[in-house]
């Protein structure tokens, strides 16, 4: 069931609309939204893959390839891959959750301690993360220069990984200083914890999905830096987005929400300013109230 959760998790986060500046439904243009929801239903095989690895232990590999093939599918049958930042964070989930079901450990708080499968990835590991890197070809990413880790884009970089023997948690803990998304697997899903109180306690109170997975959007852009932003468009606008989403959530419940939902939307867009890392930790936050409710008595996922 694990595995469902996750991809339904996706679709779930997909489809909440409007989220300001990332796809939702209501945005007609190019298919993003149909491409999303159909790299959801191709990630499924992944994570059931992932579940698999875990129950039965990893070798030499933890789950970089599992992030490279899923990448390839969704690359071969719908041209290009926008959900990395996701499978970044719920394939290892996927592992995850399989090693604590078979050693009996069925919390969640074991489910989202990926401290010893991290430490557990190797160089192949990363060799294969870098190649979904590489497939999926994020335009933010530049080559860069550094003399501690290897470069994404050089054309020596499996040899240069090997002898450095750097494993993936090795290159998440550098590029975490840069990337939330990879901040966020090493910190054990802990804004996405912070948010999954923030959902719940929407939903007790309002009871409607899709505005409480738009307001848990809201409220992470409010509260952190989206990354993603920063490498693309510079730090300061980075700022602003978090500064304008916090005085937008203030109007949340009023008649005034969707007004300035849309307006914002409107905004980005027109900008091309998309907070795609935020998204992600919503894919994650989603999957972990999901988890939460099928290990409850009341499995009932919507209200």
């Amino acid at each position: 069931m694990y595995p469902y959760l996750l991809s339904l998790a996706m679709c779930l986060e997909v489809s909440a609309s409007p989220k300001p500046g990332n796809i939702h439904r209501l945005l007609f243009r190019n298919n993003y939204y149909e491409k999303f929801l159909a790299s959801c239903c191709l990630s499924l095989k992944w994570f059931n893959r992932g579940y698999r690895r875990g129950f039965r232990k990893w070798r030499s590999i933890v789950f970089g390839d599992l992030i490279y093939y899923c990448s390839r599918d969704i690359v071969t049958y719908l041209g290009r891959n926008d959900c990395l930042g996701s499978l970044t964070l719920l394939i290892p989930l996927s592992v995850n959750i399989g090693y604590c079901v078979k050693s009996n450990n069925v919390d969640l708080n074991c489910f989202r301690n990926t401290q010893y499968l991290l430490d557990s990835t190797t160089i192949y590991d990363s060799i294969f993360f870098y190649k979904a890197i590489r497939l999926t070809k994020p335009s933010h990413l530049k080559p860069i220069e550094s003399s501690e880790f290897v470069d994404v884009w050089s054309w020596r970089y499996v040899k240069e990984l090997m002898e450095r023997n750097q494993r993936l948690i090795d290159v998440l803990k550098y590029s975490s200083r840069i990337e939330i998304v990879h901040d966020e697997l090493l910190s054990n899903y802990s804004r996405s914890i912070d948010a999954l109180g923030v959902l719940k306690n929407c939903l007790l109170d309002k009871r409607d999905w899709n505005d409480c997975v738009v307001y848990t959007y809201m409220y992470l852009l409010s509260k952190h830096i989206d990354t993603l932003i920063v490498r693309k468009h510079g730090l300061e606008t980075a700022r602003y987005v978090m500064e304008r989403a916090r005085d937008i959530l203030r109007e949340f419940g009023s008649d005034r929400w969707f007004s300035e939902l849309d307006f914002f939307d409107s905004e980005l867009r027109n900008r091309g300013i998309n907070p795609g890392s935020i998204a992600d930790l919503v894919s994650s936050t989603i999957s972990l109230y999901l988890i939460e409710k099928y290990l409850s008595e009341d499995k009932l996922l919507f209200y």
